[in-house]
């Protein structure tokens, strides 16, 4: 279980990809791929796990088999989160962050998030506020059409933050700072973003999503091992697995 953790914690060998978009019916629509090293092997252990309090579902997620943690995930009618990496400063300044001064795992923070919090606001507020392992980027979306946004994190603080508003309907995070360009050996948000722009709010639904821009190279690529598409406002959450056998049954689109 430590190891998993530790291992998506600290390599550096992982890209991942978050797509936020406001329809034009007003409905937020959270894509998410994940990118990893031993795709093929890590595949066959992506499960979908879903939480209940009773006879209610409160929330489900994406991990992987001997894992406590979450890297994909939804509060079933209140908001959804995943996790990219965002560049490491060093190994020791984490681990020590982590190990001796008390610091929450990034991937922790997320499945406690989605565990206590009800609501996209407080959910929010501690993704932003909570003391981390190391720099990571939550990408979260909400009910309401202006719920959505990406947070560049540091250890202590907020490096950057960027949401949803009248103007702003999409929002596109893969692993590099938003205030940066998209470095030439990984051009994969700048495509994206013209694409869609192209493509227009209009013609965006869960399913052109998925197909038109989820499943297509740069945002698709050879290490991807899942995809979700999920909306927090309705519950749904659809989970296809690259490589192997997908965790549930696929919900239809």
């Amino acid at each position: 279980m430590f190891f998993l953790n530790f291992m998506y914690e600290f390599s550096t060998l992982k890209e991942c990809s978050g797509i936020l978009v406001r329809t034009s019916t007003g409905k937020v629509i959270h894509g998410r791929n994940l990118d990893f090293f031993m795709w093929d092997l890590l595949a066959k252990l992506v499960v979908n796990v879903q939480y209940y309090q009773g006879s209610k579902l409160l929330y489900s997620v994406d991990t992987v088999v001997g894992s406590v943690f979450a890297l994909t995930g939804i509060r079933h009618g209140a908001f959804a989160i995943n996790v990219d990496t965002r560049k490491v400063k060093g190994f020791y300044h984490d681990i020590i962050n982590v190990l001796v001064d008390d610091a929450v795992p990034d991937v922790w923070l997320l499945r406690k998030v989605l565990e206590q919090e009800t609501n996209y606001h407080d959910a929010l507020e501690r993704l932003k506020t909570t003391r981390i392992g190391g720099p990571v980027y939550y990408v979260i979306s909400g009910v309401k059409p202006n719920e959505g946004a990406v947070i560049e994190r540091d250890s202590n603080g907020i490096h950057g933050f960027y949401s949803l508003d009248d103007k702003t309907w999409f929002l596109v995070q893969t692993n590099y700072d938003r205030d940066q360009p998209d470095p030439f050996h990984d051009p994969r948000r700048v495509p994206v973003e013209n694409r869609i722009r192209e493509f227009g709010q209009r013609n965006i639904d869960e399913k052109t999503l998925f197909t038109e821009f989820m499943t297509n190279w740069p945002t698709f690529n050879i290490a991807t091992i899942m995809t979700a598409i999920m909306i927090p406002a309705t519950g749904y959450h659809n989970t296809t697995v690259w490589y192997a056998t997908n965790p549930s049954q696929p919900q239809t689109l």
